[in-house]
């Protein structure tokens, strides 16, 4: 049996340092994508090591790293449109990193690789219902009222 669930409940318990205090860190397509980023090097190596190739491996490791790295960009976009081509991007990758791991079943130990498809599927979940979120500008009505309320309690960055 597979610890990727368990092991991810672990790893995400304590953020890494760099986002302290970093509100993307709340987000939960990003935080298990961090993951999957942290372990799929591992993954990598062994497909590698019993493949005798690099193509699956390296497919594999690409779509996983251009997941966080998408919803990264798309997270530091103040507009609805733009974070959701962002995180549409993510979503891509999402699956096509599942559809890897699928492939990649054989070379590594038993359930590896569908604990990680389950963990990319939560992700393709989060993904799917925030793009059109987005795009209806679910973000932009949130920054905009974080705004008004800095402004009406005095907590305004131009005052200080």
């Amino acid at each position: 049996m597979d610890s990727t669930e368990a092991d991810y409940e672990r790893w995400q318990a304590t953020p890494p340092p760099e986002l302290f205090g970093d509100p993307m860190w709340r987000l939960p397509a990003y935080r298990l994508s961090r993951f999957l980023a942290s372990i799929v090097p591992s993954d990598a190596d062994r497909i590698r090591e019993r493949m005798r190739s690099t193509y699956l491996s390296d497919q594999l490791q690409r779509a996983v790293d251009s997941i966080g790295i998408n919803i990264a960009e798309g997270y530091g976009r103040l507009h609805g449109r733009e974070r959701a081509r962002f995180f549409e991007f993510a979503l891509g990758s999402a699956r096509e990193a599942r559809e890897w791991y699928v492939r990649a079943e054989r070379f590594l130990e038993s359930g590896q690789a569908i604990g990680r498809a389950r963990l990319l599927t939560r992700i393709v979940k989060i993904l799917t219902v925030a793009v059109p979120q987005e795009r209806a500008g679910s973000s932009e009505r949130r920054i905009r009222r974080a705004l008004s309320w800095r402004k009406t309690h005095g907590q305004d960055d131009d005052t200080s």
